[in-house]
């Protein structure tokens, strides 16, 4: 079982960033809700599991992605909802793992830059190579991993457009948090982006209505 802190403002993430097996295709999740009140709803597509007071569900997954989010409702109306970590589902050595996307990224990205650290401090102390073929076997280490680097980069940028064209969409919506109806250039700042970080095209769809 994985469990999951619904935090508002914030995409809920699992407990434990590795990649776990779901026995049986069942994905078993524990949610921690931040109100008692209303009624909450995990939408994952088109189905809609009601959640109960405890937190505790089970959800039927298969090979890909699953793109979920927390819906809360009182008296029928949608009050909030929360994004949820996206679930990369696979096959691995004929056992079904699951492996949450946001967590592998910023894990895989972590320690590429540490071997990149390492790798500059190990160049630093080694003043004097014996060998020529040894040192640009160094430098081909380093290129490739900053490569490697550059695009985990890539890959965390467009995440975090389509986080924040998300988040964004919900601060508009969501009565519990907009209280001082920031503009797009003060909503980035205060989650520590700048519109610099961002071309029109990224900034334009931001700003874009996610259907949430």
């Amino acid at each position: 079982m994985r469990n999951i802190v619904l935090k508002r403002g914030s995409v809920a993430k699992y407990d434990d960033g590795s990649p776990f097996l779901v026995e049986a295709g069942e994905l078993e999740l524990r949610f921690t809700l931040p109100d008692p009140n209303g009624d909450y709803f995990l939408v994952a597509g088109k189905r809609k599991v009601a959640i109960p007071k405890d937190g505790r569900i089970s959800l039927s997954v298969t090979e890909g992605t699953l793109n979920a989010a927390v819906k809360r409702y009182i008296h029928g109306k949608l009050v909030e909802s929360y994004a949820v970590e996206p679930l990369e589902v696979m096959s691995v050595d004929g056992e079904v793992t699951a492996f949450p996307e946001l967590s592998v990224l910023q894990r895989r990205a972590a320690e590429l830059e540490k071997a990149i650290k390492d790798e500059a401090s190990v160049r630093g102390k080694t003043i004097a190579l014996q060998s020529d073929t040894f040192r640009k076997a160094l430098e081909g280490q380093k290129d490739t991993l900053e490569m490697a680097l550059a695009e985990q980069n890539k890959a965390l940028h467009k995440l975090a457009v389509a986080f924040l064209r998300y988040a964004y969409t919900d601060y508009q919506r969501n009565v519990y948090v907009n209280t001082r109806s920031l503009s797009l250039e003060q909503f980035l700042t205060a989650l520590g982006f700048s519109k610099e970080d961002f071309t029109a095209e990224e900034l334009a769809a931001i700003k874009e209505e996610a259907k949430i």
